[in-house]
């Protein structure tokens, strides 16, 4: 049976066994050479190592980058002794690494070796973002990339602006203390907006110290033109307008290419249509009140986000008495055609609305003209009891060839799109449409 003398004993003998282990698991010595963004990692382990597994006990944390971005090559000089070859093969250079080796075997059974190794790359400093110079609105914030570390204490000692702004790192190192501002990106927030159609430089001074320690040797200049104002030359239907359909269509004109176009009215902002460059078309999400006044705004953006001024578009819709006749086209999953008399619905119809009629050809027509048939002796196509809308666009009934056959397609396919540019109802439906709707019947397609 075991005395107390014996239990220390035995406790002191655990404890110096485990200690021994522990000194023997850490003990190794480390040189590194480092020539830019390589670098040569060399540790003497004092005992031999199991060389095939060696590689799954290593990791790699770059400051910024993925480890990906680190290249290894690992190269045995005998048993006990390797040189980890390290190269930053990505964009970001001259960044500090850890290199952890966790639980690497020996050939000695229950002895593994533990090593965390931290160093820094070195690199020249340059900016990789923008390479050119940069067109900007003028209330944009700027982005510039580092290829390698800078901190903002050194970046503010070493910058001259044409504009002041305040400056803030986008990024952060993986491996910082905690309120060490280091990064690769920076963005610069102009505390005023400003002016248009102007240069502007953001000046690195020579002297500027990456993180690295390298040291700039001559200045970095960032040129930036902010854009010019674009200005809306033509808007239809025009400012103050009277009389305006349901459901117009709004049509912009800028003197400069745009890639966005708004329109705000109450609450509600709507997103333009652009067409080409130079074109935006707005509709509106549901058919409008009558005899209502609208009061919007419409403001367009360049590429670079530089915006227009407001531009005020009011205007009054037509007014629709109880005796007024007037027409909703409306696609979905079935194509409709809906007669009101005032706000009273008093007939509803299946139609197909031609697959060439575009989304930019919705908006507000009147019928202009009617007549009893039609032929097109260029498509080979025509059709009984017909109206035509502004912009030519034709009603009529089913689909009749050459010789004045309904085309079979055209009855199956009612109710779905159709080929061609126009609208198409039953017989029955386009002979009522002639005979009971007069013209300048506004006839809304949406």
């Amino acid at each position: 049976m075991f005395n107390q003398r014996n239990v220390t004993i035995v406790a002191s003998i655990i404890v110096f066994i485990l200690s021994t282990m522990y000194i023997i698991s850490s003990l190794s010595v480390v040189h590194i050479n480092i020539k830019g963004s390589s670098a040569v990692v060399t540790i003497n382990f004092f005992m031999p190592m199991d060389k095939e597994k060696f590689s799954e006990s290593i990791s790699i944390l770059p400051a910024f980058s993925q480890s990906d971005d680190i290249d290894m090559q690992i190269q045995w000089r005998n048993n006990n002794t390797v040189e980890l070859l390290l190269t930053e093969i990505g964009d970001i250079k001259g960044q500090e690494i850890r290199l952890e080796i966790n639980n690497a075997k020996t050939t000695l059974a229950f002895i593994n070796k533990d090593k965390t190794i931290e160093f820094s790359f070195n690199s020249k400093i340059k900016v990789i973002e923008p390479k050119e110079a940069l067109l900007i609105a003028t209330d944009n914030s700027i982005l510039v990339s580092f290829n390698t570390p800078i901190n903002l204490n050194s970046l503010k000692k070493y910058i001259t602006l044409d504009a002041q702004c305040n400056i803030e790192p986008q990024n952060s190192s993986k491996l910082s203390k905690k309120g060490q501002a280091d990064s690769t990106i920076f963005k610069f927030t102009p505390t005023q907006e400003l002016e248009n159609a102007k240069p502007y430089n953001i000046v690195f001074n020579k002297g500027l110290i990456a993180v690295s320690k390298e040291i700039l040797q001559e200045d970095i200049k960032v040129q930036i033109l902010t854009d010019k104002e674009p200005v809306i030359t033509k808007i239809l239907p025009e400012n103050n307008s009277h009389w305006i359909g349901l459901y117009p269509k709004i049509s912009i004109t800028s003197d400069m290419p745009i890639k966005e176009a708004k329109l705000y009215v109450n609450d509600i902002i709507l997103d333009g249509n652009i067409i080409g460059d130079y074109k935006a078309i707005f509709y509106f999400d549901n058919i409008l009140k009558p005899n209502t006044q609208y009061n919007t705004n419409i403001v367009v953006l360049t590429p670079s986000g530089q915006k227009s001024l407001q531009y005020l578009l009011n205007f009054k819709t037509v007014p629709i008495n109880d005796d007024r006749i007037w027409i909703i086209i409306e696609s979905g999953q079935l194509h409709k055609l809906t007669v009101y008399q005032g706000q009273k619905l008093i007939k509803q119809m299946i139609c197909s609305i031609g697959a060439n009629i575009t989304k930019y050809q919705k908006g507000t027509y009147y019928i202009i003209e009617k007549g009893d048939t039609f032929y097109d002796s260029m498509k080979k196509i025509g059709a009984n009891n017909y109206v035509i809308l502004s912009e030519g666009i034709l009603i009529h009934g089913l689909k009749r060839d050459s010789y004045w056959n309904i085309q079979e397609s055209s009855e199956i396919g009612l109710g779905a799109p159709q080929s061609g540019d126009n609208i198409i109802l039953s017989e029955e439906d386009a002979k009522w449409l002639l005979e009971n709707i007069p013209e300048e019947t506004m006839v809304i397609l949406k």
